[in-house]
């Protein structure tokens, strides 16, 4: 009867209950807005910026008494400028972006909490709230950008 329960309950879409163990791991940058790296994610006139490649890597560390669910967010971006030139062609700077602090998960929302030292504390600086979905982490940056990292 108990067993003939749980069936019907996974045959609906109701899933077990995760945590920060469960969805530990790396997960690559897979689309931008359903497109696959390098992507244009912004312009400005003639100049434009991309998105090449980023990951996000969840760790758990039960054993760490402060903070035992900590990430890792990492994108790189590509800046090509038509005005100015550089050897000549279009000036192109490329740089990464990184992100550490902590993450919680409640049901299939990770949320990940950045944090940065101001004098005597650690002040919040950036919240994202992922969804996880199979091995998939989605991301809406805003009204305009959509991130999927797929866990490796």
């Amino acid at each position: 009867m108990i067993l003939a329960g749980l069936a019907s309950l996974v045959a609906c879409g109701v899933e077990a209950v995760i945590g920060p163990e469960d969805v530990a791991g790396t997960y690559m940058l897979l689309t931008v807005n359903g497109v696959a790296p390098p992507v244009i994610v912004g312009r400005d006139g003639d100049v434009t910026v991309e998105v090449l490649d980023g990951r996000i890597v969840l760790s758990w560390q039960p054993d760490r008494e402060f903070s035992p669910a900590t990430f890792t967010r990492s994108i790189k971006y590509r800046i090509t400028d038509p005005s100015q030139f550089v050897n000549g062609g279009p000036a192109v700077t490329v740089f990464s972006e990184h992100l550490d602090g902590s993450f919680t998960v409640d049901g299939r929302t990770v949320t990940l909490r950045a944090l940065a030292p101001v004098a005597t504390h650690q002040e919040e600086i950036a919240v994202a709230v992922l969804q996880l979905s199979g091995g998939t982490l989605t991301w809406q940056a805003g009204d305009a950008l959509r991130y999927s990292f797929q866990r490796e």
